[in-house]
């Protein structure tokens, strides 16, 4: 134990800062002064709390820190509960706090060795994102999905230590080249970046705002047509391969996660992703998905196993490595259902042809026949977007993936398409043979209903534009012939 902690000996350090203080729980500019009382009060906290741990051994504190950080209850429950103490043992739990802590413990534990200046917008619920740029904080928008500058500060040595502690006992990541990312229990997401690569020390922190991964709360949040769940969910049970496309940030990886949510628990899935987005032990906690988080190296290792695995599906939940989105092409092209990846693409009809390109430029290989084997391997394809409303997302598009053996034609049918002038879909029935195939053999009563409901919803808001096009790799074949 370190030396023992008397609040006798520091109590004058408090006594001399302003006992006029402002309200601290309103969120206007606090006093210098009363800020000042507050600071003093954690400084002693700090204090206290080095006098419980092994002074000689700060390994043992930056360890309980980051657990503390990471979200781990036992270490969270460690420092809040010795931080109660010290405020009864000190007389001060009626103190004030800023108006960005919820409680005085919680705000000396962020102070100290949390979150600090976004720990309050950790318990906001509808922001995507906040950014600590230098001293300065911003948040997004709950509404509008628009970084706000918040009127809370950092300071340099603070923003320091709060890498620090990120960083610590993290051998898979390293700061040389500048920049890190690091992932919470919930799968919330921070980006690193030191003075190396940007002008001031960057924070970027990520989360997932959805909190019920249903189609029901998609539908809620305008992302897709409540009319279209009921097709959904028969495709989910007739184990068609899907792909998730769009530009960043239009929540693909909210939609991959929530179609799994409906996928048999029975089943085994194999997830392989760089980097841990998806909680699925929170998500899918009786389901058997194995995730492997490796980067390209030691997927290199570990591929051959997944192919020959007993899974009944594999996700890439983003498949961005080349290595990864090879993988989960190959894994559909030998008649695995139920595969699902997502990938960063604002023209889903290109995504053949700039997939096949990627694989080719590192495996080798005829890029038409790479290409012909991905357009053949996918069922079906959906489009996200984003609207000038940087926090509503929409379903731009579902396109069905026809193949025809006999001219090696592939065709894209749009039966789901999103007009953005009535913020409405429109629909159009089709249903190739390929899929009767799939359907009838996985679930004839899933299938039924689907072409059913389907036919319907074109019957009631036909789509009248162009609804089949013909992707890149026909028009590559041709030019290859001439």
């Amino acid at each position: 134990m370190g030396k023992e902690f008397y609040i006798d000996e520091h109590i004058d350090l408090i006594r001399k800062s302003s006992t006029e203080t402002d309200n601290y729980k309103s969120n206007q500019k606090l006093k210098n002064e009363g800020l000042t009382r507050f600071l003093n009060i954690c400084k002693l906290a700090n204090e206290y709390m080095i006098s419980e741990f092994d002074s000689s051994n700060d390994d043992k504190i930056l360890d309980y820190n980051k657990k503390a950080m990471m979200g781990e209850e036992k270490e969270r429950a460690y420092f809040l509960d010795k931080i109660k103490a010290f405020l009864k043992k000190s007389n001060l739990e009626h103190e004030q706090f800023p108006g960005w802590y919820v409680n005085l413990h919680e705000a000396i534990f962020h102070e100290n060795w949390g979150y600090h200046a976004v720990a309050e917008w950790l318990l906001m619920d509808n922001s995507q994102s906040a950014k600590i740029i230098g001293e300065r904080v911003f948040y997004a928008c709950p509404n509008t999905g628009k970084l706000e500058l918040m009127p809370q500060k950092i300071s340099k040595a603070r923003i320091e230590q709060l890498i620090k502690v990120l960083m610590f006992k993290s051998p898979e990541q390293r700061l040389d080249k500048g920049n890190a990312t690091v992932y919470l229990k919930d799968g919330s997401r921070i980006t690193i970046f030191t003075d190396k690569l940007t002008k001031e020390h960057t924070i970027i922190f990520r989360k997932y705002t959805v909190k019920r991964y249903n189609f029901e709360e998609q539908a809620a949040r305008g992302t897709i047509p409540s009319e279209f769940i009921p097709c959904l969910e028969a495709m989910v049970k007739m184990g068609f391969n899907v792909g998730f496309v769009g530009a960043p940030k239009t929540a693909k990886t909210t939609f991959l996660a929530t179609w799994q949510s409906y996928e048999n628990p029975n089943l085994e899935g194999i997830q392989v992703e760089t980097d841990p987005e998806i909680p699925w032990h929170i998500i899918s906690p009786n389901s058997p998905i194995i995730q492997f988080v490796v980067n390209k190296d030691r997927l290199k290792q570990i591929v051959e196993f997944i192919k020959r695995s007993d899974a009944d599906y594999v996700i890439a939940a983003e498949a961005r490595d080349v290595l990864s989105l090879k993988l989960i092409i190959d894994t559909m092209k030998i008649g695995v259902r139920r595969c699902k990846f997502t990938y960063h693409q604002d023209d889903p009809m290109l995504f053949f042809y700039d997939a096949a390109t990627e694989i080719v430029n590192e495996f080798g290989g005829n890029l038409f026949a790479t290409s012909l084997n991905i357009a053949k391997s996918i069922d079906y394809m959906f489009e996200f977007i984003q609207l000038r409303d940087k926090s509503q997302k929409r379903l731009k598009a579902v396109y069905e993936m026809c193949f025809n053996h006999e001219t090696l034609e592939v065709t894209a049918h749009e039966i789901v398409s999103y007009n953005d002038k009535t913020d409405d879909w429109s629909y159009h029935y089709h249903f190739g043979k390929d899929k009767e195939k799939i359907g009838s053999f996985e679930d004839e009563k899933a299938m039924s209903r689907f072409k059913y409901l389907l036919e319907q919803l074109a019957s009631e808001k036909p789509n009248t534009e162009e609804t089949t096009f013909s992707p890149f790799v026909n028009k590559f074949y041709m030019k290859e012939g001439e």
